[in-house]
């Protein structure tokens, strides 16, 4: 029997420090019919992991789970599929197969759906690549979820300019043809973000931010929105800078912040409701987004932030899982599993 020199496992739930388990000897996983085997290079953890771990109750999740969504690495056994052994390539897990049937990217072999992963392109490293999927995806769904809401000549406002969606949001726009980007982030990231293509940067630790924006963009207002911070009163106080038929997207699930927002946007004006549209977007696989980011990476018009890699043993998983969860980390958290 083939076994697998590293896969984490939750057994619990908890912090990542109490509901990980390292195993040395698990074995190696047979893809199911429509799956390939894959030996992971790298994975790229989001906030949603940890987060998860947190909030797992059976039996909505199985456990024991393998954790994560995005990763790296090279198909070992094709299946039958279309693809080949020895192909590079990069994926995401859905929720699905994550609540379902425990699959997860943090192992150095994993199954996955031969429909959930894209080929590689030899100019993006595993790393880049691991980072890619979720933040990316992400960032295009919220620019992209009413058609033409972005167009070239649109002005947008990015809400947390210098987290990972918020980084990729950024070039997503410019390359979509927005031409007034607007973000906020800490002045000492202000140079990071205006690099990505940022016009206008707002200093959230100046002044309150909802408070900026009314004084600045009275007159000059927003087709569109992208909250990657999570932020009611953005929302609630966005008739001042958010156009009367523009948008407001949010990529926060929490209940305190997308509840009073969609509370907000149907209660009526005269009772304290805001007259803008909402929408939370949930993350969908698509390979349209992904052929879209991928040609503007080999175009050197999309680069994938990373913030730092850590290996694969005991204390590489939990440094790596301290550093996301610190919410200090300045692109993506990845974790070398060769």
């Amino acid at each position: 029997m083939l076994v697998c020199p590293a896969a984490w496992y939750q057994t619990v739930r908890g912090k990542p420090a109490d509901a990980l388990k390292l195993n040395e000897s698990a074995p190696v996983p047979k893809p199911a019919q429509g799956e390939v085997l894959i030996r992971v290079h790298s994975v790229g953890l989001n906030p949603v992991g940890y987060k998860l771990m947190a909030m797992t109750v059976w039996p909505l999740f199985k456990l024991p789970a393998i954790p994560e969504l995005d990763f790296s690495g090279t198909v070992v056994d094709a299946n039958g599929t279309t693809w080949k052994a020895g192909q590079k390539v990069l994926g995401r897990f859905g929720t699905g197969a994550k609540m379902n049937k425990g699959q997860g990217a943090l192992s150095e072999y994993t199954v996955i759906s031969a429909e959930n992963i894209v080929e590689k392109p030899d100019s993006l490293p595993f790393d880049q690549a691991a980072g890619l999927s979720t933040v990316g995806l992400t960032a295009y769904d919220c620019l992209s979820v009413r058609p033409n809401q972005v167009k070239p000549g649109s002005s947008v406002f990015i809400n947390g300019g210098s987290s990972s969606v918020g980084q990729m949001a950024v070039q997503i726009a410019k390359n979509m043809g927005a031409s007034d980007i607007a973000a906020s982030c800490s002045k000492e990231n202000h140079a990071i973000v205006r690099e990505l293509g940022a016009t206008d940067l707002y200093d959230y630790k100046a002044s309150p931010l909802t408070e900026q924006l009314k004084s600045s963009r009275s007159g000059r207002p927003f087709d569109l929105i992208v909250d990657a911070v999570g932020s009611p009163e953005l929302f609630t106080s966005s008739t001042s800078y958010l156009k009367p038929d523009g948008l407001f997207v949010t990529i926060s699930a929490n209940g305190s912040t997308a509840a009073p927002m969609g509370m907000a946007m149907f209660r009526p004006t005269f009772l304290g409701g805001t007259p803008r549209a909402f929408k939370l977007i949930m993350t969908d696989w698509n390979k349209g987004h992904f052929a879209d980011m991928l040609r503007w990476q080999s175009e050197k018009k999309l680069k994938v932030p990373i913030d730092s890699v850590h290996q694969g043993t005991q204390q590489g998983v939990m440094q790596a899982y301290d550093r996301i969860m610190s919410e200090r980390a300045k692109g993506k958290v990845i974790i070398d599993m060769q």
